[in-house]
């Protein structure tokens, strides 16, 4: 399962995303998204996501120097 939540970092504000352990709703893994995705992201979008309404992909597609290159995808 996965969890989301806006926060604000060392960086400003993004959202970080969960993978829950399906047993027993421990963190597995945590991850926060580039601040650029802080702004593609409604209140509504992740109330879709922690309500298992709606799913989405999130692509590796390499990097660009220092950068992760990813893609979110509904």
């Amino acid at each position: 399962m996965v969890a989301a939540r806006r926060v604000s970092g060392q960086y400003g504000p993004t959202v970080l995303l969960s993978l829950l352990s399906e047993e027993d709703d421990t963190i597995l893994l945590k991850v926060f998204l580039p601040r650029r995705y802080a702004d593609a992201f409604e209140d509504e979008d992740i109330d879709d996501i922690n309500q298992g309404r709606r799913r989405y992909k999130l692509i590796y597609l390499g990097m660009s120097g220092p950068a992760y290159l990813l893609s979110l995808i509904l």
